[in-house]
This record gives structure tokens, sequence and C-alpha cells, in this order.
């Protein structure tokens, strides 16, 4: 579920200018959708130009909180 919200997320905020609050994220789900983006999405962070840490993840998401 993290990992869809997440996605989801990002595309919608990117679009619309919505904040990720505004789509029922909370502070509690930044760690599990971190911990998702590493599980699912591993391939995307290896192939990136910037190599990203959990922090970096997780300051990105409460960021677009």
């Amino acid at each position: 579920m993290y990992s869809l919200v997440s996605s989801v997320s990002w595309r919608i905020a990117l679009i619309c200018n919505v904040r990720m609050r505004d789509l029922g994220v909370t502070e509690e789900m930044i760690e599990p959708m971190t911990d998702s983006v590493f599980q699912t999405m591993a391939g995307v962070l290896n192939n990136s130009f910037k190599t990203f840490e959990r922090q970096d993840v997780i300051d990105l998401y409460r960021q677009a909180l």
C-alpha cells in the first residue's frame, strides 16, 4: 500500500501542486514508505545520477508532506 500511495502521491503532487498530507499521508507513514522505496524501487535508485541514502528519501517525503 505504501509504495502505491507514494507513487500516486508524487505524480499528483507534481501535476496539481497537492501536498502528500492532502492525500492522507501522515508523518507516521514516512518510515514505512521509505522502506518500501528501497524494497520496490531499488533499480530506479541504483540508476539515478544521485546516490540516495535512506535519510535523503525521508527528507524528500517530509518536504512533500
